[in-house]
C-alpha cells in the first residue's frame, strides 16, 4: 500500500476549502494511491509538543468538524472549541490530535457499510444493494485498513507522536458511527475505544427504501454485533446514542435491540455506555451539543 502512496501537503484547487479554527491550527494532508484518494484535515492544540503522549481522536465526514462557513449545511462540530475549553477546564489530562478524515460524498454507504454486516443479507438484498445502492460490495473493510494502516501511522509520524503509549479512539456520526463501531471488532489492537452519535442502524438510505428492507439490512448488523466470533475488544470503551427528533426517530424500535446485542457479546471488562437525548435530531449542532460529553467519558481513564 505504502508503495503506491503519493502523499502531498499541497492543497489543489478542487479540494474542500480549508476550514478556519478558532483554536489550535489545522494543516491539510492529501492521501492518494490506486483505491484511495482522500484529504485529511490535521488538528494541533496551542501548545502542541512532540513526542508526548498524545490521546489521537480519528474522526469521519473530516469536512464537517471546524468550520461552518465553508459546510453544506451552514453547522460543524465545533471540535477545537470543545477540546480546548475541555483541555483549560483540566478535563484533559494529555494532549490531544485529532485526524478529520473527509468522506466520499457518493459512495459513502459503500465506504461505511460493514463488509461482515453484508455477510448476514439474504441474496436478494445483496444484489439489490450492489447495484441501487453501492455500485459494488461495500468496502469498510478497505477503507479502515487505509484509515488505520496508512493515514494514522503517516500522521503520527509526521508530527512525531508515534508511540505505543498514545490511545486512539474513533468518532463518528450516523454511517460514520456504524463504520467506527465496526472499526473496534476489526482493529481491537490498534483502538482504546469508539464513539457513535446517532446511530443509523438501517445503514441505507431510509428514503429509498422502505421499513421491511430497512429492518432486513439491520437484522444483518445485530446478527454481527452478536456474534462473538469477531468481537476480540478486550479492555476497551464503546459509546452509542441517539436522539428522538427527525432521522434520529426512525432508530427507536432497534436501538435496544442492538445494544443488547453488543451488550451480551462483549467482555464483560469493556465500558459500554448508551444513550438516548430527548429533543435530539440529526444534525452537527446536536453531535456538537453532547461531544464534550462524549469525549470526556472516552478519554477519562476510568470512563467518568
Amino acid at each position: 500500500m505504502f508503495l503506491f502512496c503519493v502523499f502531498t501537503l499541497v492543497t489543489k484547487a478542487q479540494d474542500f476549502p480549508l476550514p478556519f479554527v478558532k483554536n489550535g491550527t489545522i494543516e491539510r494532508m492529501h492521501f492518494r494511491h490506486t483505491y484511495f484518494d482522500r484529504q485529511v484535515d490535521v488538528w494541533l492544540p496551542d501548545g502542541f509538543a512532540a513526542h508526548k503522549k498524545t490521546d489521537v481522536l480519528i474522526m469521519h465526514d473530516g469536512q464537517m468538524l471546524f468550520d461552518s462557513t465553508i459546510t453544506w449545511n451552514q453547522q460543524e462540530w465545533g471540535v477545537d472549541e470543545c477540546l480546548t475549553k475541555l483541555k483549560q477546564e483540566g478535563l484533559l489530562t494529555r494532549q490531544v490530535l485529532v485526524i478529520g478524515i473527509h468522506n466520499d460524498p457518493y459512495n459513502r454507504y459503500q465506504e461505511f457499510f460493514p463488509n461482515s454486516a453484508y455477510d448476514f443479507l439474504p441474496d436478494s438484498l445483496q444484489k439489490r444493494f450492489e447495484s441501487e445502492l453501492w455500485g459494488g460490495l461495500p468496502s469498510a473493510d478497505q477503507y479502515l485498513a487505509n484509515v488505520m494502516e496508512l493515514i494514522v501511522p503517516m500522521v503520527e509520524d509526521k508530527f512525531k507522536v508515534s508511540s505505543k503509549r498514545n490511545r486512539h479512539f474513533m468518532i463518528g456520526s450516523s454511517m460514520g458511527a456504524i463504520v467506527s463501531y465496526y472499526a473496534l471488532g476489526k482493529h481491537p489492537k490498534e483502538l482504546d475505544g469508539v464513539a457513535g452519535l446517532s446511530i443509523h442502524l438501517p445503514m441505507i438510505n431510509a428514503s429509498k427504501y422502505d421499513s421491511t428492507v430497512q429492518s432486513k439490512s439491520f437484522e444483518a448488523l445485530l446478527a454481527y454485533a452478536s456474534s462473538p466470533k469477531e468481537r476480540r475488544i478486550y479492555r476497551k470503551k464503546i459509546w452509542i446514542d441517539r436522539g428522538t427528533v427527525g432521522l434520529d426517530a426512525l432508530y427507536r424500535p432497534y436501538f435496544d435491540f442492538f445494544c443488547h446485542g453488543i451488550a451480551q457479546s462483549i467482555p464483560r471488562n469493556n465500558l459500554f455506555i448508551y444513550k438516548t437525548y430527548e429533543g435530539a435530531g440529526h444534525s452537527e449542532r446536536d453531535w456538537n451539543a453532547r461531544l464534550a460529553e462524549v469525549v470526556c467519558w472516552l478519554l477519562n481513564e476510568k470512563g467518568r
